[in-house]
C-alpha cells in the first residue's frame, strides 16, 4: 500500500512538472516527454533534473541557432542598398522577432526550474528540522544536491540575460545602421521598434542586476555561517566563496557602467 501510495504521489507531483514545462515545449518536436517512459526505480528528483537539463539544452539551442541564422542574414543585409537592402530589411525583423521569442523561453524555462527547486529546498529544510540520525542525514545531502542546481541555474539565468542585452544591442545596431541611410517614412517605421529593443535591454539588465544581488546576498550569508571554522575543508570552500562574492561584486560593477543602446535621431 505504501509503494503505491508512493507511486500515486510522484505521478501527481510528475503531472504538475509537465504542466509547467508544456507551454515553452512547442518547438521542440515533442521530444522532451520522453522522460515519461523511464523507469519508475528512479526518483522523481532525478527525472525532473534530467528532464529539466534536456529541455534547458535544447531552448539554448534554439536561441543560439536563431541568433546565428539573424547573423548570417545581417551580413548580407549589409552588402545591399536601396530596395533590396529595404526588402531584407523586413526578413530581419521577422527573424528579430524569432531571436527574441527564442531568448525569452529559455530564460522562462531556466526561472520557471529555479521556483520548482527553490520549492522543492523549502520542503527538504522543513522535513530536515524535524528529522534525526540517518534521515535526516539524507535529507541535507538532497538539499545539497538541490543547492548546487540552484546555483548552476542562476548562472545559466545571469548567462541568458547577458546574452539577450548583447542580443537586442547587435539587433539595434544593425536598425540604427539602416536608419541612416533609409527613407524618412523607414526611419518612421523603424523607431519604435528600436525603443522596444532599449527597453528590451533595460528589463534585461533590471533582471540580471536582481540575480546578482540576491548571488551576493547569499554568497556572503553562506561565507558568515561558516563563521570563524578552520577545518581544511571549511578554509577551501571559504577561499572559494570568497573568490566568487569577489567576481560577482566585479559583474554588478561592470553592469552599472554598462550603457543601453541609443539611436541619433
Amino acid at each position: 500500500m505504501r509503494v503505491k501510495m508512493r507511486r500515486l504521489s510522484e505521478r501527481v507531483l510528475f503531472t504538475g512538472i509537465m504542466a509547467v514545462a508544456l507551454p515553452f515545449s512547442g518547438s521542440l518536436g515533442g521530444t522532451g516527454f520522453a522522460m515519461a517512459q523511464e523507469p519508475a526505480e528512479r526518483t522523481l528528483s532525478e527525472r525532473a533534473k534530467e528532464y529539466w537539463d534536456k529541455f534547458v539544452a535544447q531552448m539554448e539551442s534554439a536561441a543560439k541557432s536563431a541568433g546565428d541564422e539573424y547573423g548570417k542574414l545581417k551580413s548580407e543585409a549589409l552588402k545591399e542598398t536601396g530596395p533590396a537592402r529595404e526588402k531584407m530589411a523586413e526578413q530581419m525583423e521577422a527573424l528579430g522577432k524569432k531571436w527574441s521569442a527564442a531568448r525569452e523561453k529559455l530564460t522562462a524555462s531556466i526561472e520557471s526550474r529555479m521556483k520548482k527547486v527553490g520549492e522543492e529546498m523549502k520542503t527538504l529544510e522543513e522535513k530536515a528540522a524535524t528529522a534525526t540520525g540517518p534521515a535526516r542525514e539524507k535529507l541535507v545531502a538532497e538539499m545539497e544536491k538541490l543547492k548546487h542546481e540552484s546555483h548552476v541555474a542562476r548562472e545559466k539565468i545571469s548567462a541568458a540575460l547577458s546574452s539577450g542585452m548583447k542580443a537586442t544591442t547587435e539587433e539595434f545596431s544593425y536598425l540604427k545602421e539602416h536608419a541612416a541611410s533609409a527613407t524618412a517614412e523607414t526611419r518612421a517605421k523603424l523607431a519604435p521598434k528600436m525603443e522596444h529593443l532599449k527597453a528590451e535591454w533595460t528589463k534585461s539588465r533590471e533582471r540580471l542586476s536582481t540575480y546578482l544581488e540576491a548571488d551576493l546576498k547569499q554568497t556572503k550569508d553562506e561565507m558568515e555561517k561558516l563563521g570563524e571554522a578552520t577545518s581544511e575543508a571549511a578554509t577551501k570552500t571559504k577561499d572559494k566563496l570568497k573568490e566568487k562574492y569577489e567576481q560577482t561584486r566585479t559583474r554588478i560593477d561592470d553592469l552599472k557602467k554598462e550603457k543601453a543602446p541609443e539611436s541619433d535621431q
